[in-house]
């Protein structure tokens, strides 16, 4: 059997010559460590600290990359930044951003 990369979604995917994904093997160390192969790491793009979640599964146990940010309600966002004054309308909001998008990739300062 010889692996085979496929493009999934732009994505390389490692599988065998009848397409079924690759069974790698890792040892659980002493301290609870394991080390994902890099060809995993890669194809994943789970550099050196990137934070996982464990999940026990039926079938093993699977790791996700856990979220950048804690799940919010949109109850607890609301009001986060708050502005002293009045309201600004859509387009005094467009002007604004147009600006600032000028200032920062027309500028040559």
């Amino acid at each position: 059997m010889t692996a085979q990369g496929k493009t999934l979604g732009g994505k390389r995917q490692h599988s065998d010559a009848e397409g079924r994904a690759l069974t790698m093997r890792t040892t659980l160390s002493a301290k609870g460590q394991v080390v994902l192969p890099k060809a995993v790491r890669n194809h994943k793009q789970w550099p050196s600290g990137t934070r996982l979640l464990v999940e026990e599964t039926a079938d093993g146990v699977l790791l996700k990359r856990a979220p950048a940010f804690p799940a919010s309600t949109i109850d607890e966002a609301f009001g986060y930044l708050a502005v002293d004054g009045p309201a600004r309308s859509i387009e005094e909001m467009d002007k604004a951003v147009l600006r600032e998008a000028k200032r920062q990739f027309l500028d040559t300062k």
